[in-house]
């Protein structure tokens, strides 16, 4: 007496794909999540001609195992408004908008994931 179990084959397929469209799904939430900090930090960056909050930017790198966001600024002087001189307050801009999203972050992340496999 043997057992047969319909749709076997369609669920290999399916398991298959779980890694690579988790890696997909978490690099998409990890860049908008990257998107949704930037934004914010434009939002209370302090701002005299505009040239360091139009330089805010987000950039993003995924691999096998891991997805990055990094949102900067390539003007030399951000560090010195982000942080302050001893002659210079601080004007933290960067700091405040990651802190603010730490947990909008994840959900974001967490809903790319599972969106992902909405239909699968």
């Amino acid at each position: 007496m043997g057992v047969t179990i319909k749709g076997i084959g369609s669920l290999e397929a399916k398991l298959k794909k779980l890694d690579p469209l988790t890696r997909a799904a978490m690099s998409r939430g990890v860049q908008k999540a990257g998107f949704k900090v930037e934004g914010d930090a434009k939002l209370i960056t302090p701002v005299d001609t505009g040239a360091l909050r139009n330089s805010i930017n987000t950039s993003g790198s995924s691999t096998i195992d891991s997805a990055t966001a990094s949102i900067g600024t390539n003007l030399e002087y951000a560090p010195y408004v982000e942080l302050g001189t001893s002659k210079m307050r601080s004007q933290p801009f960067l700091q405040p908008a990651l802190q603010k999203n730490k947990k909008t972050a994840t959900k974001i992340v967490l809903s790319e994931i599972r969106n992902s496999y909405k239909g699968i």
